[in-house]
């Protein structure tokens, strides 16, 4: 693993096998830190084996689904313990999105605003989608010191992060959520679609989705988005906020 990962210079590998058996098909897949070699992750997928390529398309966007919240926090773990002198402006950025991350259903307002003080480079997309995420989850606790100032400057964060970066999908979530804040509906239920376009694999998106659809959209469609988004990553670590 370690030889594979530096040829390919990646942290995290999938190694994944498949069985079939009186027409059934099983998948497995484990994430490994190539480095140390530890276990991140692990999931098997069945199903029957009547459409082949149903069935590879399953699996692969089940995998895909998982990884990427696996790999966030692993990768959050890994930054909390850098100091920030070791890292430049993107390392920082991800540290803040790291922390921000681990505290965001805090009420205690400390990680966010350790976030924002390592979120500084105005040239950087991910400092700027930190600012929006660090807004949103200001108002949504009720930790904003002024709620419309702090909503405003999170809209613009969020459009700033998307101008540096249009196919960040995180960015566009936070644009999304952010002008519900605003009141502004109509502009929610663009964004979080166009979020969840950039990634479809992107459960936390579905499920915002999936609630902003019930509240402000077509309730018909709200609940079976959030029913998908549950399905698409069961061992999400953001599940329990779909629930």
């Amino acid at each position: 693993m370690r030889e594979i990962a530096r040829a390919l210079g990646v942290r995290y590998v999938v190694d994944s096998s498949v069985r079939v058996a009186g027409g059934r098909v099983r998948a497995t897949a484990e994430l490994i830190e190539a480095g140390g070699g530890g276990h991140v992750w692990a999931e098997k997928f069945d199903g029957p084996l009547e459409d082949p390529f149903a069935m590879q398309e399953r699996i692969t966007a089940g995998i895909v689904a998982a990884l990427a919240p696996q790999i966030e926090g692993a990768e959050c773990q890994r930054l909390r313990r850098a100091l920030p002198a070791e890292l430049g402006a993107f390392g920082r950025a991800q540290a803040a999105w790291s922390v921000m991350s681990a505290g965001e259903m805090a009420f205690d307002r400390a990680p966010r605003d350790q976030a924002a003080a390592l979120a500084a480079d105005p040239a950087c997309g991910l400092a700027h989608r930190v600012l929006a995420a660090m807004a949103w989850w200001h108002a949504y606790h009720g930790t904003a010191e002024d709620f419309a100032a702090t909503v405003a400057a999170g809209l613009a964060a969020a459009g700033a992060a998307i101008a540096l970066d249009p196919q960040d999908h995180h960015a566009w979530r936070q644009k999304g959520l952010l002008a519900f804040m605003a009141q502004d509906a109509a502009a929610g239920l663009v964004a979080l679609p166009h979020a969840n376009t950039l990634n479809p694999n992107g459960a936390v998106t579905l499920a915002w989705l999936g609630l902003d659809e019930s509240l402000h959209g077509n309730p018909a469609r709200g609940v079976p988005l959030v029913e998908a988004a549950l399905r698409r990553s069961p061992r999400d670590p953001a599940r329990p906020r779909a629930r």
